[in-house]
């Protein structure tokens, strides 16, 4: 028996299309109204990146943060040049006045204990029971009467030799120079001339606040001498050291006898040189033949010359028998 073409107006068939064209309404709609929040801005466009994936050192700046004002950066001040302090510190040399006391005269030296008296040529002080000055002694040692031998005084160069004058110019148009000192010391029972002349550039340098090492006068590694041995060593060419009971100048300058001899040189010619040494000038300093001087790159001068400080010797006088 054959079968019974349907109806196309079969209510079973309309039944069954009906739920298909309602999804495909849906999804159209669901379309639109995404197309729609997205270009209303409701929706971004791109997938979101969770906080965990996000680059680093990508810093989220809010849209309502107004950017700062662009600010040029200062440039540093410029350094400016600063003065190379002096190198020299402390007091230069004093112009002690002639009428100032032996206290007055060692403080302005800052020769505390190193020295006994702080004299002029002619100016007594005394030593061993008795007065004396530095121009008898000078003339004792050449058997002069006391109007034999010129007398050391301010118008006269170092070594005691009479200043020339230039051509057209007067006594009165020279320089003045500083007065001259000695400083004179007896020697005490186990001393010897290093010791003494240690005990005067220690304090000389403690007056213009340089505290020198405890051993500044040892040579240094390699046997090389320091610069304040180098100064010793020379101050011991310009000593004179005088006998008092034999009336002579000591020669041998490694044997002392205590309570016999007197120590003098001219203090003021020295300490006025020296004042033009700073610290890092003593690795400079050279003893060369009868001269103390500075031998650096930068500078190179003489300081001291033996035929400057000591006054012209008088000849030694044989010792008489009675």
């Amino acid at each position: 028996m054959a079968a019974r073409p349907r109806d196309p107006q079969d209510p079973d068939s309309k039944n069954k299309r009906l739920p298909w064209m309602l999804l495909v309404v849906l999804l159209v709609l669901t379309v639109g109204v995404l197309y729609l929040l997205m270009h209303m801005g409701k929706l971004p466009f791109g997938t979101p990146t969770p906080p965990s994936e996000k680059p680093e050192g990508r810093t989220h700046v809010p849209e309502t943060v107004v950017p700062e004002q662009v600010r040029r950066p200062i440039p540093p001040p410029e350094p400016q040049p600063t003065q190379s302090a002096p190198v020299v510190s402390g007091p230069s040399y004093p112009d002690v006045p002639p009428q100032a006391s032996q206290d007055e005269r060692k403080n302005a030296f800052g020769l505390k204990s190193s020295v006994d008296h702080v004299v002029q040529a002619q100016e007594p002080f005394t030593a061993h029971g008795r007065q004396w000055t530095i121009e008898e002694i000078r003339r004792r040692l050449a058997g002069r009467e006391p109007h034999g031998l010129p007398e050391t005084g301010e118008g006269e160069t170092p070594g005691g030799i009479p200043r020339k004058l230039s051509p057209g110019k007067s006594a009165d148009a020279a320089p003045k120079r500083p007065t001259v000192y000695y400083g004179v010391r007896s020697v005490r029972p186990g001393e010897n001339l290093w010791v003494i002349h240690e005990g005067i550039v220690r304090e000389y340098f403690a007056r213009r606040g340089i505290e020198l090492p405890p051993r500044a006068d040892q040579p240094r590694p390699g046997g090389r001498s320091s610069g304040i041995g180098r100064i010793l060593k020379f101050l011991e060419s310009v000593v004179y050291v005088y006998n008092v009971r034999e009336n002579r100048l000591l020669e041998d300058l490694d044997f002392l006898h205590p309570n016999d001899l007197i120590v003098f040189f001219k203090i003021s010619e020295v300490f006025e040189a020296l004042d033009q040494v700073s610290p890092e000038d003593l690795n400079a300093l050279r003893y060369v033949g009868p001269t103390l001087r500075i031998m650096a790159p930068s500078k190179s001068r003489v300081l001291l010359n033996q035929r400057d400080l000591k006054d012209q010797p008088p000849p030694v006088v044989p010792k008489t028998r009675p």
